[in-house]
């Protein structure tokens, strides 16, 4: 096998939060062969939007191998924690040191979204509750973090998090024209594939990406526009439940009728801007139902919640998982 080289500086100006240990238990690991071949991924961050080919291939034991277009290869390991699926996947320095790299994964059609730990969250966290979490700053350079606590450490702090939108960023995009065949359970199954698909939705519409500071009106109605996009985009297979595929294309008819209120509008409430700012720690489609001056708007933002919070009861019942909310 081929040794990959990776360094651990272009971990941070990539967005990646690296971590000394592991995230995962060996009992923790899963192998899904049906990921295997090839993907075109696109970084969400980034400038360059631009497709490129990334194979994955079976390592050693439940392992696989990542390869990008320029040949570095990555041991990554798909692993189940809780409700949800993450990867671990390995960078080395040409000094041989390994650092591990958290993704939540989900499978949504033909797609895997990958989501990471956001930096500056949890530069903020730890500027607030610097005992959160066992880390260290690599040559004393106060605005890279990387992670020392132990895997258990790790897989609490995962677990608490897991679910908050400010935590995450999503990261990667995955997508390919073959069919990744339905597994009988587990990862690739209806009902992951379900509780997949309502994390997406549920992750989307309370999640930004919106850091201007001031933020403005355009700012905005910018990610509004992209927020409704990305829900419209969302695959609605057969093999994601009806219920929960209803929920999201309520919520991309909701967010474009917001999008509308906006554009249409010179002057958009402060409080509006300021509940979709990334570091807002607040309940988005709350203040919006609050906010806007639209009845027929709030009376559809309200009516968005009441399906959410009713379907989720029923999904959950259904397939015996506990589902995020909509909501704060």
């Amino acid at each position: 096998m081929r040794r990959t080289i990776v360094f651990v500086p272009l971990l941070f100006l990539a967005g990646c939060v690296p971590s000394k240990n592991p995230f995962y238990l060996p009992e923790d690991a899963v192998f899904v062969k049906a990921l295997l071949g090839e993907w075109n991924g696109v970084e969400l961050l980034g400038s360059d939007r631009e497709a490129q080919q990334f194979g994955f291939e079976k390592g050693d034991g439940k392992t696989m191998i990542m390869t990008d277009k320029d040949g570095k290869r990555y041991p990554t390991q798909l692993f189940r924690l809780g409700n949800h699926y993450f990867i671990d996947q390995i960078a080395r320095e040409d000094s041989g040191k390994e650092w591990h790299v958290l993704f939540e994964v989900s499978l949504v059609g033909d797609r895997m979204e990958w989501w990471t730990l956001d930096p500056q969250w949890l530069a903020r966290l730890l500027r607030n509750d610097p005992k959160a979490i066992a880390h260290e700053r690599p040559d004393n350079n106060s605005s890279d973090i990387a992670l020392t606590a132990q895997t258990k450490d790790l897989q609490a702090f995962v677990m608490k998090y897991g679910e908050d939108p400010s935590a995450f960023l999503k990261l990667r995009r995955f997508s390919r024209t073959t069919e990744t065949p339905m597994a009988k359970e587990g990862f690739g199954s209806k009902t992951q594939r379900t509780a997949d698909y309502w994390y997406e939705v549920c992750m989307t519409v309370r999640s930004t990406q919106m850091t201007e500071s001031p933020a403005t009106r355009d700012d905005l109605l910018k990610e509004l526009q992209r927020i409704a996009t990305e829900l419209e985009s969302l695959p609605r297979d057969k093999e994601i439940d009806a219920k929960a595929v209803e929920c999201g294309q309520e919520a991309a008819t909701t967010f474009r009728r917001l999008v509308k209120y906006v554009d249409t509008r010179t002057d958009v409430e402060p409080g509006l801007i300021a509940a979709f700012r990334r570091d807002a720690n607040t309940d988005r489609l709350g203040a919006a139902k609050e906010l806007v001056e639209d009845r027929e708007l709030r009376l559809q933002i309200a009516a968005t919640i009441e399906l959410f919070n009713t379907a989720r009861e029923t999904l959950s019942t259904r397939h015996g998982v506990k589902l995020m909310g909509i909501r704060k």
